[in-house]
This record gives C-alpha cells, structure tokens and sequence, in this order.
C-alpha cells in the first residue's frame, strides 16, 4: 500500500516509515498537518494516512477533516496517532472521519494489525465502488432501452393508424365482398389490430416495467384460438415453403382467458419457429391437459436451437443473444432476429393468466417452447 505518515516527532516518522518499508509498502512522510495536506492533494494515490493528533499548526484531527471533504477516486483509510484516550476522545476522532486509533509508545505487532485492518477495509471499499458503478451503470441502460421502446412505440402508432383506416375502407367495398381479395384484408386487419396491441402493451412496459393493463376475460374454445392463430402466421410459413400440423385434444372445456393476449403470446412463439427453422420444413402445435386444472400448448419446431450460455436469458426483455455474429433483424427470413421483446411478450401475458413458459432446446437439434395456463380463471 502507498502510506503516509505525519508526524511531528522525527524519531517516530522514521521508526514508522522503517517497520512499513520492511512490510513492503512505499511510505512518504510529513513532518505536520500542512506538510501532510500538501501530499493529500497533490497524490491521490495515497491509501493510508497515519496521523499524529497533536502536530502543531494544522493538527491531526483537522487534517483527518479536510481529507474526507476530498473527493477521490479510491477510499482512504485514515489512522490517528495519540496518548489519549477515553470515549470522548475516540468519539471526536471518528466524527472527524477516522478509522482506527493507536496509542503512543507504538507497537509493531499493533501497526501491523492496523495495516490488515487497512487492507480489507481499503478492498471492500473498492469493492463497493465497483459494484456501485456496474448498478449505475446498468439503470441508465435501462433508461435507455425504456426511451428506446417509448419513443419506437410513439413513431408506429401514426403509421399503424392510417393503415387500419385503409383496411376498413376496403372492407366496405362492396365490389369486394366474397372474393379471395376480402378475405386478405380480413387477415391483413386482423394482424394489424394484433399490432396495435402490442403497441400499446409495449407503451406500458417502458413506462412501468410490467403490464399493467387488466385482462379482457372471456369463454374461449382453445382449439378455435388456436386455429385462428396458426391461420394468421400461415402465410410466412408459406414463404419458407413451411408446413404448420396442429396436434389437439378435442374435449377442452371452454376456459376463461384473454384472447387477444393468449393469441399474441401463442403469435409469438410461432413466428420464432418460423425463424429459425429451415425452409421445407415441419413446426408442430400441440394442446394437452397438462392436469386436470391446466392446458399446455407446446410449439416445437426442428430448428437451430438455443445455445447454453443464451438459454437463462430467453424471456428477459431486449434480449436477442450474447453471441454477436448471429444478431440480424428480420420478420420470418431463416435465423432473423427481432429486438427481443417477443418472448418477454410471451412471459408477461401468461403469467397475467396465472400461468407459466418455458422451453426445451439443444443447440442445433430445435426446440419446444409450452405455455401453460390454467382452466379455471
């Protein structure tokens, strides 16, 4: 450690600063308090200051005060230097910002005690400040991805708007009524209202970290969410020249949940597999009860899979991966990557219906990912 020692007496600077130097630490010294505040401020480098009390002038106690109104980039650990004693005397040290006290005549095993008191105090400090960095560290990056996601949110809400608009003036175009083109913009509004929501979902996230928005409960028949689910991502699968086979038990009682929130989450995890499996290739969705009190709904695909170090973060907001060669951004192309929000998406929803998510994957060999949500609400 890089020690100073102050004090008046030369005989004791120098039968300190010995010992210290045996020790191995690289000692200065100071013959008073202004000689000592002169080498406070110009090194600040400077981890131990041993201070004697009764220095003329500028005395220990006031140099002890001045240091601590310092700002400096490490702690300082601080021993005063005295014959007095009493609780008086160690209380005024201490509200003067002293750490440890010896007592004259000195004592070599005592100093050295001090050192290593010196030493821990001085690597927790450091610690401290470490991990008072990384934590401010990581709230501005969340302040950052909040900003990020209100204002991306705000920017789509306008072009959003003018496209539903669009979409039901056409769906009132008599001429159309029947053909193929009406039933295009039936699932064209379809996902551009699901788009709306997530909009307005991922709003309230940015603003309060969670969901707030209540739950629209109504009957559901799973089977028919299902189906009009996989319907809706039908065509990107179609792109990839994919094929969906949907796998369920027919005797689901009707189940009190949200719709539009179980179909987004369910969106979700489709469109995922849709990513990252190969063209010409089979994804599954299948339905079971899972107990007599839960339905799980399991989409499994035979795609890249999930890497060990990524699998603890997959349902963490704006997580994509940690390996940067593989980050890219698409919709349905083969291994595009969005920016993290999907599965977090997926999280929040279902936990909202007391339930739970969870995935199965080896890298290379696919991957299952279930959501389970409770029968009765």
């Amino acid at each position: 450690m890089k020690i100073l020692v102050a004090d008046d007496d030369s005989m004791i600077r120098m039968l300190i600063e010995r010992q210290l130097v045996a020790w191995g630490h690289e000692v200065r010294t100071a013959a008073d308090g202004a000689e000592a505040m002169r080498e406070i401020e110009k090194d600040d480098s400077l981890q131990v200051l041993l201070l004697d009390w009764m220095m003329p002038g500028l005395d220990g106690l006031e140099v002890c005060r001045r240091t601590r109104q310092l700002e400096r980039n490490h702690y300082m650990f601080i021993v005063l230097i005295t014959s007095r004693s009493g609780k008086e005397n160690f209380l005024t040290g201490m509200s003067a910002g002293a750490d440890d006290f010896m007592t004259k005549p000195l004592d070599a095993d005592e100093l050295l005690v001090r050192m290593h008191s010196a030493e821990r105090v001085i690597h927790l400090q450091s610690e401290a400040q470490i991990q008072a960095a990384i934590a401010a560290e990581l709230r501005e990056i969340d302040r950052m991805k909040s900003t990020f996601i209100s204002l991306t949110s705000h920017e789509l809400r306008s072009p959003l708007s003018l496209i539903l608009l669009n979409l039901e003036l056409l769906s009132t175009n008599k001429a159309l009524r029947g053909t193929d083109c009406q039933k295009t913009i039936v699932s064209l509004s379809a996902n551009a209202q699901r788009l709306w929501r997530i909009v307005e979902e991922t709003l309230k996230a940015s603003k309060n970290g969670k969901y707030v928005k209540g739950l629209n409960l109504e009957p559901v028949d799973i089977n028919v969410l299902i189906r009009d689910t996989v319907n809706g991502v039908t065509p990107f699968a179609a792109l990839r020249s994919q094929h969906i086979e949907v796998e369920t038990e027919m005797d689901f009682p009707e189940i009190w949940l949200d719709p539009g929130k179980i179909s987004d989450a369910l969106a979700n995890l489709l469109m995922n597999a849709i990513k990252f499996t190969p063209d010409n290739m089979t994804i599954q969705v299948k339905a079971c009860r899972e107990d007599s009190d839960a339905i799980r709904i399991s989409v499994i695909d035979p795609g890249m899979g999930v890497s060990d170090i990524d699998k603890p973060h997959m349902f963490e907001q704006l997580f994509s991966t940690l390996d940067i060669t593989h980050h890219s951004s698409g919709y349905y192309e083969f291994g595009k990557r969005g920016i993290g929000l999907g599965l977090a998406i997926v999280k929040d929803f279902v936990e909202m219906h007391g339930g739970t998510v969870g995935f199965e994957s080896e890298e290379g060999h696919g991957s299952c990912f279930h959501l389970t949500i409770p029968i009765a609400p």
